[in-house]
């Protein structure tokens, strides 16, 4: 399951809006609920960038160690690939997550020499990612 931020963001304003209007949070300023509001996504928001530089971190951590991949990795090598690139999707760097799905598919047709041509390059601008989000 992919997940869209800009739907999850658009999702959790209407809740948190609901939320403080259900809990008899009034006030006669508008600007003050949209504060608590943008306050509170905003929180998630960072909450968010530090799932996704653990994840990335890990999943760098594993990558490198499966290298060279081989046939008895292969497996291993697709389950982090594919769930790396789902993050990568989430927080808006399709292009990278565009080449993890090609690297995803490579393993699926057992293409070694495709991942391990690929994946040095893809780790790489993994790392550069990181750094941005950090």
């Amino acid at each position: 399951m992919q997940i869209n931020s800009q739907k999850l963001n658009e999702t959790l304003n209407k809740f948190l809006l609901t939320s403080v209007i259900a809990n008899n949070v009034k006030s006669t300023a508008p600007t003050e609920v949209m504060d608590v509001v943008e306050s509170s996504v905003g929180d998630f928001e960072a909450g968010l960038r530090e799932i996704f530089i653990r994840d990335a971190k890990k999943a760098i951590k594993n990558l490198e160690t499966l290298m060279p991949v081989t046939k008895s990795t292969l497996k291993a090598y697709i389950t982090v690939v594919h769930g790396i690139k789902t993050a990568l999707y989430s927080i808006e760097e399709e292009s990278l997550s565009q080449i993890g799905q090609l690297l995803v598919d490579a393993g699926r047709n057992d293409d070694l020499t495709t991942i391990n041509a690929g994946t040095p390059e893809f780790l790489q601008r993994l790392k550069t990612v990181i750094s941005k989000q950090g």
